[in-house]
């Protein structure tokens, strides 16, 4: 693997049901990255065979973008989490793969499977840490559950989707260490699994960056009031996104399923069409599906129409 400074380091953690997003998502960082800067995309798993490894090997790709795989195996210290909600055990490779990576890689961005990358992420990885472990996006709700994570009060809360971490930073804290220690002593503290553990532990530790970042699926569904953001940010985040996480308002309304309504659902399925999964289209499981979908509209129209009145009132004053 030809590595030099100024490469960017990604990485994602997956398992076989997640393979199809991540090649989404592997397409649209690679198209978006504008210029010949070398790009090292970094797959953690436990379960993948050669042929799946295949598929990656055949996704389109520019002069000095790749791909390396590296096998987890069993990683014992995960073993001893319990695991909440849908969370699956990939997901918490994230804590792993930091110990993992060559001595010589000293950031790298992680990225969520459930993500599209709409512009060059270039400028947001070259973003100065200003000594912090990470950085990321606050989460799309406001959070109240300081205590319940022994956390200061104010201790802004950050969505683990998107991180930029400084790796040797990351290590010198120990921080999967603590994190795990924190999932394991508090299991009934936590309902957000390592999101909730890394918040804990990296408090006052890490960087705010605008939500376009890292544009989470609630900006279309709440008002103002209801986020952590200022005016600004929200109708940028929303209107001129870097990254698209879909991270659902409710179960079964990611965009390969049949009842999302996300405002970027196109993009998801025009970086499809260059991966193996191109033919792929969601149908609806059960009536509720299709009750569901109508739902998320009529919310999102009942939002988006709340925002038009607003500004007409101001407008008029």
């Amino acid at each position: 693997m030809s590595v030099t400074e100024n490469t960017i380091h990604i990485v994602s953690c997956t398992d076989k049901k997640y393979l199809q997003h991540l090649a989404v998502l592997i397409v649209s960082v690679f198209e978006n990255i504008i210029g010949a800067r070398p790009v090292v995309y970094h797959v953690f798993h436990a379960d993948l065979g050669q042929d799946d490894k295949a598929i990656f090997a055949a996704l389109p790709k520019k002069p000095g973008q790749q791909i390396v795989f590296h096998d987890v195996a069993e990683v014992p210290s995960l073993d001893k989490i319990v695991r909440y909600g849908h969370v699956s055990q990939a997901a918490l490779y994230r804590l792993a793969f930091p110990e993992l990576m060559a001595a010589e890689t000293h950031k790298v961005l992680y990225l969520d499977c459930d993500i599209i990358v709409k512009k060059d992420i270039t400028g947001l990885y070259d973003t100065e840490l200003k000594g912090n472990i990470l950085a990321a996006v606050e989460d799309a709700q406001i959070f109240v559950r300081h205590e319940q994570l022994m956390m200061p009060a104010g201790a802004k809360y950050f969505n683990s989707g998107m991180l930029l971490i400084d790796l040797n930073a990351w290590k010198a804290f120990q921080t999967s260490e603590k994190v795990i220690d924190f999932m394991v002593k508090y299991p009934e503290r936590r309902v957000y699994n390592d999101q909730d553990g890394m918040n804990a532990i990296l408090h006052g530790k890490w960087l705010r960056l605008r939500p376009e970042f890292n544009q989470q699926t609630a900006l279309f569904y709440f008002t103002k009031k209801r986020l952590p953001y200022t005016g600004e940010e929200i109708r940028e985040a929303r209107e001129n996104p870097v990254i698209i996480h879909f991270t659902g308002v409710l179960r079964n309304t990611k965009p390969w399923d049949y009842a999302d309504s996300h405002p970027f659902k196109k993009e998801y399925y025009r970086y499809l069409k260059s991966t193996p999964w191109k033919s792929y289209k969601p149908t609806p499981s059960s009536v509720s599906d299709i009750g569901l979908k109508w739902y998320l509209c009529l919310m999102r129209l009942k939002m988006k129409s709340g925002i038009v009145f607003r500004k007409k009132q101001i407008l008029k004053r």
